[in-house]
């Protein structure tokens, strides 16, 4: 037997030796002596022939590689290896696969190895191998489970951000249009359930092929899913973010894929296959754009082999060679020291493993400056060394009552305990400073976020917290050396409504040191933020404005960004600006739509005025116009420039209606009128009173109306029952109260002349006298009941009944008068209520329906005063749609207030609301609170607070403590007061308020704050 071993090896050219054999690991040992001869068993060979990747990594810095350049060089030289080395052991594994003692074997090139499982005999074999380096067991990995799972729900409101994003300042690089975009994350996980609300938008599969997006090593899924709702929780810590604004990732705007490598298989070798995919998902080498920045890791192996100098060292240097930042939980095994989970020991340099320590952020918001969570994993390294080397874990990030997206439902979110929680929130810092910087690495992201860290617990680095608590606007602070930020753009960044003729310029200040600027200008919002050089429309020279070359596009978002470098060749990077231009040019809406009632049928007329210009001016010719009634139902259109539209069968209620102009040589662009509104007001009146019909006599039976505030627009009468033994003998008469009467009914009937739910309207199709007895239904008199369009309706109406003829009997036994008024809708106030806060009050109303209304006067009287003016509040004119209105009283001494609102028509004819009183009471102590907004550009607003007067001075200083302004300088009265500081003509940078205050008691306040000023 053992010649044939040495005879296949010679002829394959795979030699062995009894000298440098691999080394046999201990799990590998000890599953061989517990397996049969003819069980398999799974384990992976390493072999000796490997890339330097430290020494490759090296050369690409000192080079300075370009992010594609890298990865191209580094996937290149790893597969090259692998190709150029493999080859004899494929051909041996190839052999024993047909005798089958090698059931199946995976190539690897992220490092040179081969996943085999085989029988015993084989492993023994390959001992003998000079090629292997080591052979080692493919053995289970575990979840670093987290230590408490919450159910959760959504939050009150529809925007919401969870507190750890704001603890590591991700919302400061938000503000700077840094959200994540056009950078892509990667969780290495239990899968993710990617139809969920907050991540399904990014799942990168939506964008390029599945199988660039999803891996699943061991179960062969082309779809992701998660087997445990751990994944979806990372992920969506990463880059969650739902349709209502419900923010749960540090980079909302990052793309994400994933690999199952945790309870699908739970191998060594799946962790293989993620981070050898991870590096080339399109199988191009020389592409970033399919690569992950970061990749999320909650796993350990709690046997590995060697951690410190075996084959994960190998692993994990190929991976970050490439360009993407490993990130990995320390694991939740503290408080006792070293209890870092493999492999997260290792530490080949200061961010390699990068791993997490857990801290309660909402503790640290509260002031605690020791917030380290008791479970997190502690060090020192098990693997030694020296200094920073020794010390685990490298930083800290928000790992206790972590609430993120969770895999048991779309819908569903939990909050969570565990450094498996924090380590996303690096994961994700890391896209946004991607973002921010796309030629670094992620080692170098790495490295910004542990310089910047903010140390906590025992001073310096320690190893419960690592350098301590990232800070990512700190990091980006760092990175962003060089002349200083551009600012000032024109036009300002959000603005919107920009004209198209001429084409806009755009132009900014740059620092007083730039000598050369970059400009990116593109409609596309990823391309400006990864500074993709087709972005590119000015560089090499210094610029301060750029005017696009064509005509830009009507209602289209610009994004644009400028970088700056000065003489010594450093370089600060610009912001995301913005602008969006005017929509297109639709026909303006129509004015002066008015709607009026002619009574018959419920007829409504609408008229309007037809539009001649669209919205930029420019003189049209409308083609059509669209008649609406409330918002949804159209009712028709006419053509050209007619102004005026009938429409009839109206049901009764209250209406509006709106008008839509089109103009086909500008695309069919619509221009809505604001609706005008009318009511319809059914009035019913009923009788049940028994009256005899007597031979030869009138049976009369009255009801009494009251006065209307509206005009009669029409009237309806219905008899329930009237019964008579004749036939045709009947004359029926309705008389109003002003003495005028309509015959509804003369001698009708044949058989019989009883009338039985019969109603007379005049917009009935069939005429009573084509009718027979009984007559039942729905009949248009003979005399017109528009008779009594607009009359006054308060007064008697009288029903008459009169039988011509002799020798019957009958009665009227119940009946009903109906009439509809038309009137303009009122101007409802559904509610009023006013708040005071600090020296002011803030005053709410709601109105259900408006009608010609001018506005609002807010008047204000101080206890029994007399009320005065204090404001105005413009109206919406006429709308059925509620609407909501504020006002805010400021600079209130204390005292007990009465307001109320007067309602104003545009006619001048006014109403008062109810009137409501609120106290304004004097602040207890002296205060003054931080700056809002903060960061903030260009202004900001300042409160402080006096219990009593004092003299007051408010001073602005820089951050080298020099003066910038007096906010203010001199005698104050008690109460809580604002103040604005416009830093427009002033850099961006870090700000220090300092307030003093003494009183005329000698009482004396100093306090001391910051503000932070981004253009």
């Amino acid at each position: 037997m053992k010649r044939l071993l040495l005879s296949f090896f010679v002829v394959s050219g795979l030699f062995f030796t009894t000298f440098a054999q691999p080394e046999l690991s201990t799990r590998m040992q000890r599953a061989l002596q517990n397996t049969s001869s003819d069980e398999y068993v799974k384990g992976i060979i390493f072999l000796r022939d490997q890339v330097d990747v430290m020494k490759l990594d090296a050369e690409l810095y000192k080079r300075k590689a370009t992010p594609s350049e890298r990865s191209e060089a580094v996937i290149t030289a790893l597969e090259t290896k692998a190709t150029s080395t493999q080859r004899n052991l494929i051909k041996f594994l190839q052999a024993r696969t047909g005798d089958r003692s090698v059931f199946n074997f995976t190539q690897y090139w992220i490092v040179n190895a081969i996943a085999v499982e085989a029988k015993k005999s084989v492993f023994e074999e390959l001992q003998g191998s000079i090629e292997l380096v080591a052979i080692d067991l493919d053995a289970p990995t575990y979840l670093d489970a987290p230590v408490a799972v919450r159910g959760s729900t959504e939050p009150e409101g529809k925007e919401s951000v969870e507190q750890g994003l704001k603890v590591i300042n991700a919302h400061l690089l938000w503000q700077m249009g840094i959200t994540g975009q056009g950078t892509l994350v990667m969780g290495e996980d239990t899968g993710v359930r990617h139809t969920h609300v907050a991540i399904a938008a990014r799942w990168r599969g939506n964008f390029v092929p599945a199988n660039q997006a999803w891996l699943d090593p061991a179960g062969g899924t082309t779809t992701p899913s998660d087997c445990d709702g751990h994944g979806t929780h990372t992920v969506g810590t990463m880059v969650g973010r739902s349709a209502t604004g419900d923010t749960v990732g540090v980079a909302p705007d990052a793309q994400w894929i994933a690999a199952k490598t945790i309870c699908s298989g739970n191998s060594t070798s799946n962790h293989l296959a993620a981070f050898q995919w991870a590096t080339n998902p399109d199988g191009n080498p020389a592409t970033t754009t399919d690569m992950p920045i970061s990749i999320n890791n909650s796993w350990y192996d709690p046997e590995t082999v060697n951690q410190c100098a075996g084959q994960y060292v190998q692993l994990f240097n190929a991976v970050e060679a490439t360009g993407i930042a490993i990130c990995f939980s320390a694991g939740n095994s503290g408080p006792n020291p070293s209890t870092i989970t493999m492999p997260k020991n290792i530490n080949t340099n200061e961010v390699n493993v990068f791993a997490m320590a857990a801290i309660d952020g909402a503790a640290f918001a509260g002031g605690n400056n020791n917030p380290i969570a008791s479970f997190s994993s502690r060090g020192p390294s098990s693997c030694g060394g020296t200094g920073a080397l020794l010390i685990k874990p490298e930083v800290s990030a928000p790992g206790v009552n972590v609430r993120s997206a969770y895999g048991s439902g779309d819908n569903s979110y939990s909050s969570l305990d565990g450094t498996s929680m924090a380590s996303p929130h690096v994961a994700g810092a890391i896209a946004l400073l991607k973002q921010a910087f796309p030629s670094l690495t992620g080692h170098q992201l790495k490295m910004a976020l542990y310089e910047t860290a903010r140390d906590l617990g025992t001073a310096g680095e320690d190893n419960n917290y690592g350098r301590g608590l990232i800070d990512v606007f700190a990091a980006y602070s760092l990175l962003a050396t060089g002349p200083g930020f551009p600012n000032n753009p024109v036009p300002e960044n959000g603005a919107a409504g920009i004209q198209l003729n001429p084409s806009p310029t755009v132009a900014w200040s740059n620092p007083d040191s730039t000598t050369k600027t970059t400009v990116y200008f593109s409609t596309d919002m990823q391309s400006v933020a990864a500074m993709s050089p087709a972005a590119i429309v000015r560089a090499g020279a210094l610029y301060t404005s750029y005017t696009h070359g064509s005509t830009l596009a009507y209602g289209t978002t610009y994004y644009w960004r400028v970088n700056v470098v000065n003489a010594a060749s450093d370089s600060t990077i610009g912001g995301v600006w913005s602008f969006t231009t005017i929509p297109p040019p639709a026909p303006v809406a129509p004015t002066n739509v008015v709607a009026s009632w002619s009574g018959a049928n419920n007829q409504v007329t609408v008229n309007w005025t037809v539009p001649t210009t669209n919205v930029n001016g420019h003189a049209i010719t409308v083609d059509s116009s669209v008649v609406w009634m409330n918002g949804t139902e159209r009712l028709g259109s006419v053509a050209g420039t007619t102004g005026s539209f009938v429409t009839d069968g109206l049901t009764t209620g209250i209406h509006s209606f709106s008008v839509v102009a089109f103009d086909s040589s500008y695309g069919s662009a619509e221009g809505v009128s604001s609706p005008t509104g009318i009511g319809i007001y059914a009035n019913v009146y009923a009788r049940n009173k028994y009256v005899a019909i007597r031979d030869n006599q009138s049976a009369v039976d009255t009801v009494m109306v009251p006065t209307l505030e509206a005009n009669i627009v029409k009237v309806i009468v219905k008899l329930d029952n009237i019964q008579h033994t004749y036939t045709g003998d009947l004359d029926i008469f309705i008389k109003g109260p002003n003495g005028t009467e309509v015959e509804l009914s003369s001698d009708n009937g044949a058989g019989g002349d009883n009338y039985i739910g019969t109603i007379f309207d005049d917009a009935a199709t069939t005429l009573i006298t084509a009718g027979t007895a009984p007559f039942t239904g729905t009949y248009k008199p003979e005399g017109l009941l528009s008779t009594f369009a607009n009359i006054e309706s308060g007064g008697a109406w009288i029903l008459r009944v009169f039988d011509d003829a002799g020798s019957d009997t009958g009665s009227v036994r119940g009946w009903s008068l109906t009439l509809i008024t038309g009137a303009p809708i009122p101007v409802e106030l559904s509610s009023f209520n006013a708040t005071s806060n600090g020296n002011a009050v803030e005053l709410g109303w709601i109105t259900a329906t408006e009608t010609n209304n001018l506005g609002f006067e807010v008047e204000r009287k101080s206890g029994n005063g007399n009320f005065s003016k204090v404001g105005f509040v413009s109206g919406k004119g006429t709308t059925t749609e509620s609407n909501s209105y504020t006002f805010i009283d400021k600079e209130l001494a204390a005292a007990n207030y009465t307001y109320r609102l007067k309602q104003i028509d545009l006619n001048g004819a006014s109403n008062f609301s109810n009137e409501i009183e609120v106290n304004v009471e004097m602040p207890s102590e002296f205060g003054i609170s931080q700056n809002y907004p903060n960061p903030f550009n260009p202004s900001t607003v300042i409160n402080f607070a006096l219990p009593v007067e004092a003299k007051v001075t408010l001073k602005v200083f820089d951050a080298i403590g020099q003066e910038v302004v007096t906010l203010v300088n001199g005698n104050t009265a008690a109460g809580n007061h604002s103040v604005s500081f416009d830093a427009s003509k002033l850099n961006s940078g870090l700000y220090i308020y300092t307030i003093n205050a003494e009183s005329v008691s000698g009482q004396k306040f100093s306090k001391t704050m910051k503000m932070m000023l981004l253009k």
